[in-house]
């Protein structure tokens, strides 16, 4: 190495130190190094720096530190730090070189009491044992009137110690994040202390499995997986061609098992989900039991509820002592040849069907059957008059009701009021439409006029009701209209 000619002493101190320390040549996988150069001012007097080159010996000899001269990255709190090419600056060292400066942001800062600490990062150790000198030339001055035309030269020292044997017992705490692993994800987290330069391989058995991208054999100190059941994670290395292991376990509070099989009696205190279960006895469960399939709950018992299945076949007779209700559709298939699909018997005993009864063939009742049940809403309820148009909309099936009642009599066959009409009619935006008409009158002594409309509505339907006279002298009558819904009792919007 050939140092520049003339070059002037270093007004400030300079130390480096590395991280990790102390330096070892590197090895296969070695990771990269931190230099830290501490630069402070020992004198009594104020000085001001504004530029230091560090130049780092770069190639694969004994006195080489860094393998390239491309390699690294530099950081310093006030300064801006950064890699210069070759031949970019007179006077740097000729030959084999990485050079890195720093220059102050306010060269008129002084450095006295606070020092400076360049960082230099991810520097990759060139793998021969030896020393290296590290050249720190710096433009520095105690006048701000008066910079020195020449550098300030020095050189720190650094040895490359030979990589020493891997001790087995380097490698340890190996551990889980959380001892128990819990659902929904059930998830693990593997970490160990140890020389990032081994390769360590994680096994384990079918309870577990690594996460999306998660290699088994790693450097980097963890393993992240998932586990179904309670699980040991072995880590095993080698050191010197011997072959060393350590172990961790991981429990589940509610493991998922493929298979089980069990000598002695099993006492279950909670819920317990299985693949397979096969029972040569008696099954006595004291809490709830639930079977699920394919993601679905397909039965379950409780002693709130009692017994839920979603299917249900049962090749035999079935005896049920309890009331049992069918939330969805009741189907009597035709297999087998009795003349009766669905009976009920005994006295008072019947079927109520709550909601919309469709029968996609005869309907047959040896009995009364009563359709008016439940409310009947009245809607609207005055004299005729001229004419008048209501609008509804079906909030369920059912009847709309409109009733006409003529309320005059007259005592002479040529009244007016005799011969006069009120019409009514009703139109379901489905296309029905019903009409009814009365008189405006009647004789003395008669009967009073009426007529009716019972129009069946389906739910969401529209209905459009009118009356139109119009009104002639002394006529008078009454309209009334009715709505009665099938089922889920609700009123007219």
């Amino acid at each position: 190495m050939t140092e520049p000619s003339p070059l002037g002493q270093p007004l400030l101190d300079y130390a480096v130190i590395t991280e990790p320390f102390p330096l070892y040549a590197a090895t296969e996988g070695a990771p990269p190094t931190t230099l830290h150069i501490v630069v402070s001012n020992g004198g009594a007097e104020s000085v001001y720096c504004r530029e230091i080159i560090l130049s780092l010996p770069h190639g694969d000899l004994a006195q080489s530190l860094v393998v390239g001269d491309k390699d690294g990255e530099g950081s310093a709190t006030g300064w801006t730090v950064e890699q210069l090419q070759t031949g970019a600056v007179a006077g740097l060292p000729e030959g084999d070189y990485e050079h890195f400066r720093a220059t102050h942001q306010d060269e008129k800062a002084p450095v006295d009491r606070s020092g400076i600490t360049i960082t230099l990062k991810n520097l990759s150790i060139s793998k021969e044992p030896g020393t290296a000198r590290v050249e720190i030339r710096e433009t520095a001055t105690k006048d701000l009137g008066n910079w020195p035309t020449s550098v300030g030269y020095t050189t720190c020292t650094l040895t490359k110690f030979p990589a020493p044997e891997i001790p087995a017992q380097i490698v340890n705490d190996f551990r889980a994040e959380k001892p128990e692993a819990v659902a929904p994800d059930r998830g693990v987290h593997l970490t160990w202390r140890g020389p990032k330069t081994l390769n360590y391989t994680v096994s384990y058995g079918s309870g577990a499995k690594a996460a999306d991208g998660q290699d088994d054999t790693v450097r980097d100190l963890e393993w992240k997986g998932t586990v179904t059941r309670d699980t040991t994670f072995y880590l095993t290395y080698e050191i010197g061609g011997v072959t060393h292991c350590l172990t961790t376990t991981v429990t589940v509070p509610d493991p998922q098992l493929t298979g089980l099989g069990v000598d002695g009696a099993a006492t279950v205190g909670g819920t317990t989900t299985l693949g397979v279960l096969t029972v040569g006895g008696m099954l006595t469960a004291k809490s709830d039991l639930a079977v699920e399939y394919a993601g679905a709950t397909k039965l379950t018992t409780s002693g709130v509820t009692g017994l839920q299945a979603v299917g249900l076949q049962v090749d035999g007779d079935a005896t049920i002592d309890g009331d049992t209700t069918i939330k969805k559709d009741l189907t009597v298939g035709t297999a087998y040849a009795s003349p009766h699909k669905f009976t009920t018997g005994g006295t008072g005993m019947g079927v109520e069907v709550v909601g919309q009864l469709h029968t996609k063939g005869d309907f047959v009742a040896s009995g009364a059957v009563d359709l008016f049940s439940g409310s009947v809403y009245t809607k609207h309820s005055d004299y005729i008059g001229d004419g008048g148009e209501w609008n509804y909309t079906a909030p369920t099936d059912g009847f709309i009701g409109v009733h006409l009642v003529c309320l005059t009599h007259e005592g002479s066959t040529d009244a007016r009021e005799l011969t006069a009409q009120w019409a009514a009619n009703v139109d379901v935006s489905s296309g029905a439409s019903y009409s009814a008409g009365i008189p405006q009158g009647y004789l003395d002594g008669g009967t009073k006029a009426t007529d009716s409309i019972t129009a069946p509505v389906h739910k969401g339907e529209s209905v459009k009701i009118t009356t139109h006279g119009p009104q002639v002298i002394k006529g008078s009558g009454y309209i009334t209209i009715y709505w009665h819904p099938m089922g889920e009792q609700r009123d007219l919007q």
